[in-house]
């Protein structure tokens, strides 16, 4: 198994906030590496889907959703063939706003998480 550290992502929630207000917009829900970890898990590869990738990425959001019910974690498991997945999605994620939390969750995850 492998770990990652649930973190609540503080500045990637204050970016979020400060263009909601320059955009005279409701700032949306405060959001933590789940969040983050789905947004990875969904972004399209290049070409689309196949059926054996969505496989893979819904057993990661399994994983996510599992841990997400559990709201008292402070880490999220992945088998090692599920963290190779998660790793794939890390490298290929594109975003659409600067964040040292998205950088510092890629990097663990590029690290190879914690071990069990």
């Amino acid at each position: 198994m492998k770990y990652l550290k649930i973190d609540k992502c503080e500045a990637f929630n204050r970016r979020l906030s400060e263009l909601a207000l320059a955009r005279n917009m409701e700032p949306p829900p405060a959001q933590n590496t789940l969040d983050l970890l789905e947004v990875m898990v969904n972004g399209m590869p290049s070409g689309g889907f196949d059926p054996a990738t969505m496989k893979k990425r819904l057993r990661l959001m399994d994983v996510i959703e599992q841990a997400r019910s559990n709201g008292a974690a402070d880490q999220v498991g992945f088998e090692d063939a599920d963290f190779e997945e998660l790793k794939a999605c890390a490298k290929s994620a594109k975003w659409t706003m600067l964040s040292s939390d998205i950088v510092a969750l890629s990097d663990e995850i590029e690290a190879g998480g914690s071990g069990s």
